[in-house]
């Protein structure tokens, strides 16, 4: 999604969090959940998705859609900074970090790094002293 597109249809308050749809004034987003079963015990469990907003005829993560608002480029992932998807203020959202070839992790062995190469990438999740990475398969 372009970001001119997106502000052609949505208003976005960075204080807030408030997306408001322009043509009809109100605001934008559903909350939206998952529902996962576990395999063993058949237990069903509904958990938060997050907020959900359709533009067009597709539906995006509110948070994905305010960086796409305040940046102008779409997030591969982002991060709720107080672990509440539904908390679309721009202080609480940053998106991921640049993606990073895994061979560029000085620990991994020669075959890692040509497999690497080939099908994965990681992602790097700074967070202050704390480092984590996700590992991507796909090209």
């Amino acid at each position: 999604m372009k970001q001119d597109y997106l502000k052609d249809h949505l208003s976005y308050d960075p204080e807030t969090g408030v997306f408001i749809r322009l043509s009809t004034g109100e605001v934008a987003g559903h909350p939206q959940n998952y529902t996962s079963k576990c395999p063993v015990t058949g237990i069903q469990r509904v958990r938060p998705k997050g907020l959900y907003i359709q533009v067009g005829d597709r539906k995006y993560n509110a948070g994905t859609l305010a960086t796409v608002y305040m940046t102008g480029h779409h997030p591969r992932e982002i991060k709720f900074i107080d672990g509440n998807r539904f908390n679309t203020k721009w202080d609480n959202i940053k998106p991921s970090a640049a993606k990073m070839a895994l061979r560029t992790k000085p620990d991994l062995s020669k075959k890692e790094k040509e497999l690497a190469d080939k099908y994965c990438a990681v992602i790097n999740h700074a967070s202050e002293n704390l480092a984590h990475w996700v590992l991507r398969y796909g090209r």
